[in-house]
């Protein structure tokens, strides 16, 4: 059964600031199954791009619009359909007619657009006000269709739980810098990539904006293990498909929680988030993306463990010492007076000095005194922030441990098989 679906939200860092949402999306499914599509677009934020949102509107509308057109296109005969499959990308020319209207019209609506609300500047590039990303798929009898435009993510599920990015990177998208749709070559530099899903098993695509990849640590670096690069956006979209199998899941509320709080991360990237998809759900491996996504927790738990222990290391040795150094001198200053031992100075012993010495300070307490303390000093301070952070430093190598055995016991098994 294949199903179709999108789902858009406004960022939960736009909602503190009174930002609009800048990602669009949309999804199509024809009337008698024969095709569908699936579209994200994400508005640029920066200052110059003040319309984004109307910008991936735009689009989202037109690619749609092109994609229907291209799809009763393939349809009119078996050899259209042939020609998809079988010609080079670079010597099919409905492909870059594809691209070029759409690339086209966009201008021309955002032009329309602009002469509606005009913006009194004679320096203003129209078009870099509505500047966008986009991300197309459509899928017709066994071709899988992908188009993109700017960063995002854009790839493709099999069956067994493997994943894919059958469209090539882009080297101008580093970082926060993406190439757009008001870009002079974007019809040229649009990427495309036709899958022939007869040769392949795949469960479906997936179209995201850069609210989800940039969730995760791993979208840039190899962590290792299941946090290889795009390890967390996979785990994402395994999670997203077991949710979909379930009885009224709510997308939307899905989606908002993910940019405040994320997902198998520590935090969400407040960023607009936008997915679109393709899926055959019959295909979904419940039981595989279930694991995967159990050790990728493990892992970005022990990941922050480890990052935390490395962080706290420097403050705990440095009151370890701190901490010897005052036991040291508190034997130093202990000299014979009986009388003026009392019970709450005693305490001091209880509290800062281990087991194994108690017996023997006590016989020299028994005819000994200190100078009097009767608020606590400056060591004491110290040396109870020292006994109180070696509870949290030995917690947190405790649940290292542990975590690592966990690791360790399922990497073993699955060598085995």
């Amino acid at each position: 059964m294949i199903y179709s679906f999108n789902q858009s939200v406004q960022g939960y860092h736009h909602k503190l600031k009174n930002k609009p949402m800048q990602d669009y999306s949309a999804s199509h499914r024809e009337d008698n199954h024969e095709y569908y599509i699936a579209i994200v677009a994400d508005g640029h934020g920066s200052e110059e791009c003040l319309r984004s949102d109307i910008g991936s509107r735009i689009v989202t509308e037109i690619a749609t619009e092109y994609l229907i057109k291209f799809a009763e296109f393939i349809l009119e005969s078996e050899a259209n359909y042939s020609d998809l499959l079988n010609t080079s990308l670079k010597r099919y020319n409905p492909i870059y007619a594809l691209k070029s209207s759409i690339v086209s019209t966009w201008y021309d609506r955002v032009e329309i657009d602009y002469k509606q609300n005009p913006i009194k500047s004679s320096s203003i590039n129209i078009f870099s006000l509505y500047g966008t990303t986009l991300i197309a798929a459509l899928r017709i009898k066994n071709c899988l269709l992908l188009l993109q435009q700017g960063d995002g993510d854009c790839i493709v599920m099999y069956d067994n739980g493997t994943i894919d990015c059958p469209i090539p990177p882009d080297e101008k998208c580093i970082e926060n810098v993406t190439t757009s749709m008001c870009d002079q070559d974007a019809d040229v530099r649009m990427r495309c990539s036709i899958i022939n899903l007869q040769a392949q098993n795949i469960l479906g695509c997936f179209l995201g904006t850069d609210g989800v990849s940039d969730t995760y640590l791993d979208s840039s670096q190899d962590l290792g293990g299941l946090h290889y690069r795009l390890g967390g956006v996979h785990a994402f979209y395994k999670d997203l498909c077991l949710k979909i199998l379930q009885p009224y899941f709510d997308l939307h509320a899905y989606l908002e929680d993910f940019s405040k709080y994320g997902r198998f991360s520590k935090a969400g990237s407040g960023d607009d988030v936008s997915v679109a998809s393709i899926l055959d759900i019959e295909l979904i491996n419940q039981a595989k993306f279930e694991s995967d996504i159990y050790i990728y927790s493990l892992e970005e738990r022990l990941f922050w463990i480890n990052d935390e222990l490395r962080s706290k290391s420097r403050k705990y040795n440095m009151l370890k010492a701190a901490y010897n150094k005052d036991k040291k001198q508190f034997f130093k200053k202990l000299y014979v007076n009986r009388n003026t031992v009392n019970k709450h100075k005693f305490n001091f012993f209880k509290n800062f000095v281990p087991n194994k010495n108690r017996s023997a300070i006590k016989k020299i307490a028994d005819v000994g005194h200190f100078r009097d303390i009767s608020m606590p000093s400056q060591k004491e301070v110290t040396q109870q922030q020292f006994l109180d952070y070696k509870k949290l430093f030995d917690n947190l190598r405790q649940e290292q441990l542990s975590l690592q055995g966990q690791l360790d016991q399922y990497y073993s098994s699955e060598n085995s098989i």
